[in-house]
Parts: C-alpha cells; structure tokens; sequence
C-alpha cells in the first residue's frame, strides 16, 4: 500500500471514529513502512504497526505490504493509543490494548465481509492474556453500553501519570 492509497483508509476510520463520538483524533503522521523501518523503529520485525510521540506529535507506522483490510485493522488499533494518550489516560496495558483492539473489531464490523469475519474472530478468541482478555473485557463493556461504556470503563481504569515532582502536590 502506498502513502496515497493509504489516505482512503485513514479518511474511513476517522470518519468512522467521528459517527462512534470518539471524536478527531489529530496531531499525528502516518508513515507508510517497510519492514526493515517497522523493526528499527520499534526494535522488531514482527510488528505490523507502531505509534509513538516525536517532537512534532505521533507518528503512525503501519507496514505496507499489508492487504488494505488488515492495514485498517492495524491503524484503527493504533489510533486509539493515541487517542488515550490525547484524553490523558494510562490504563494498565491489557485494557489500553483491549480498548485498542475494540477499535480494530469495529472497523472490521462495518467493512464487513469473509476477511474482515475472520480478523474478528481471531481478536475474540485471542489467547493473550494482554491483547485478547484485554479485548474481551473492554467489548463486555461496549456490548452493555456501546462507546460511551467502553470509554467510560477506560478513564475510570486508568491511573493519571504521576508527577515527579510531588513536593507540588503536598503544598498545592
């Protein structure tokens, strides 16, 4: 996938976010990657995708040679970290992977279709206890109550950085 055959993905899952009241998800890049780039980046050459903050905001790296549902599935699942790093949460990595995760299973929902099937199944029988029961608890919450159930669930799980300097604190 090139950079500009990517941009229809992006424009699908932010509009799609948009429709879920997740809202804009701004201030990042999308770097479409090769494999050598995804392991130097993120130290690995098994990561399909990868989002981390620069001096200019996020940048998203998604590896190219990907079908374009499975590129979809990977850049909705990395935008929801940067969407809990926008909303200032820090939940304990198996629901911040989870919650991600459900990002990935609700584009899948709505591309539709055998494959997209398929990449939903496997995210809920995911044996990790990280990613797949991570998966499973946050998509108990959005079976209750949708979005807003889930994101709920995520902000009261999430613990606020801790400010080193705690001095400030006591004294304010």
């Amino acid at each position: 996938m090139t950079q500009a055959q990517a941009q229809g993905v992006v424009d699908y899952i932010r509009n799609g976010y948009r429709q879920a009241g997740l809202g804009e998800i701004r201030g990042w890049t999308l770097k479409v990657s090769d494999l050598n780039t995804m392991a130097r980046v993120c130290g690995s050459p098994n990561v399909k995708g990868y989002a981390h903050k620069s001096r200019s905001g996020y940048e998203v790296f998604i590896l190219r040679d990907l079908s374009k549902l499975f590129f979809a599935h990977v850049l909705a699942h990395e935008l929801l970290h940067i969407w809990q790093y926008h909303q200032g949460l820090y939940p304990e990595q198996q629901l911040c992977e989870g919650f991600c995760n459900l990002g990935s299973y609700y584009v899948l929902e709505h591309i539709g279709g055998a494959e997209a099937e398929a990449q939903m199944k496997l995210l809920c029988e995911n044996p990790d206890p990280i990613y797949g029961d991570g998966f499973r608890i946050i998509k108990k919450q959005y079976d209750k109550g949708g979005w807003p159930a889930a994101t709920q669930y995520i902000r009261q799980s999430s613990d606020k950085p801790k400010r080193k300097d705690k001095i400030w604190q006591r004294i304010f």
